[in-house]
């Protein structure tokens, strides 16, 4: 019985270590450079938004050009202000850190 704990105690942790490790790989973002009010953000194809970490806003030269950002991808959790009734907020963020940017030309 002893063995079996310390079995599914050992897997938990080695689950628990991967979990951490997969989350701190870079990955890479690719679509159009924008500015929102908390910061420049990359929007995706599918319309999904990341931050780019201690980046206020992109020049204007590159706003809706194809970018590619490069870093590690976390979820930043918002102060959360009172909404009027039936409004939505987000209540997080993705943001990339230690972001490398390339800028792409732009198709067509």
């Amino acid at each position: 019985m002893l063995n079996i704990k310390l079995t599914s105690l050992t897997l938990f942790v080695m689950l628990i270590f991967n979990v951490k490790t997969m989350h701190a790989q870079d990955s890479t973002i690719t679509g159009k450079a924008g500015n929102a009010k908390n910061g420049a953000v990359v929007v995706t194809a599918d319309d999904k938004v990341y931050y780019i970490d201690k980046l206020t806003k992109w020049e204007p030269a590159h706003v809706n050009k194809l970018v590619k950002v490069t870093g590690k991808i976390r979820i930043k959790k918002l102060k959360q202000p009172k909404v009027p009734s039936g409004g939505i907020m987000a209540s997080s963020i993705k943001v990339i850190h230690k972001p490398k940017i390339e800028y792409l030309a732009d198709a067509g």
